[in-house]
């Protein structure tokens, strides 16, 4: 009877740390390569879409990591970068870095709970940490607008690369045109 409550709350906790690094992964993926194409500080929110109160902080280099003190509230999060500087292909790269994180996350689970032949604890641990990636990626990719609780909005990672990949072709179109039809500017006078 103790041996059941123990093995469950041990679970709870696994879900608890396996949640918080998948996600921790997850924007860290956005994270870098925001740091390389703009060489500018970037913002990691843990638990929190932006909430500046109640949170553990860290730096190093140009990240800044934010933590929110209740583990309860570890279900999600926020990577904030200026991206004035980066072109619509960089921006792409850097939304879909976080996804791809989660990709590797599971990946590496179902190796570890597949593909070797391992502790049938370890193959629960790498399951956790599957549910939790796969979850993660699930949750970003389906594109949609969430309204946060000061009214603002913000846009899932799948919702961001539909617009971004809008703009693209938006963009392609518009220097085809103009190649197409130049401008009097750039015709030569005789």
């Amino acid at each position: 009877m103790i041996w059941d409550i123990l093995i469950f709350l041990l679970i709870a906790l696994l879900i608890f740390i396996a949640r918080f690094l998948t996600i921790l992964v997850h924007e860290l993926g956005h994270a870098v390569p925001a740091m390389i194409f703009t060489r500018q500080p970037v913002a990691i929110y843990i638990g929190s879409f932006g909430d500046d109160e109640g949170n553990v902080q860290f730096n190093k280099g140009l990240l800044e990591i934010n933590i929110k003190r209740n583990p309860l509230l570890w279900r999600k999060g926020l990577c904030v970068a200026y991206d004035d500087d980066m072109n619509i292909r960089q921006r792409l790269i850097q939304v879909l870095a976080g996804p791809l994180s989660s990709i590797v996350i599971a990946g590496i689970a179902v190796c570890f709970s597949v593909v070797f032949d391992l502790h049938g604890s370890i193959k629960l641990i790498s399951g956790i940490f599957l549910f939790s990636a796969m979850f993660d990626l699930v949750l970003n990719l389906y594109p949609r607008t969430m309204q946060l609780d000061n009214y603002s909005t913000l846009d899932t990672d799948g919702k961001q690369v539909l617009n971004l990949l809008r703009d693209w072709s938006y963009e392609r179109s518009m220097m085809k045109r103009k190649k197409r039809y130049p401008s009097k500017n750039n015709l030569r006078k005789i």
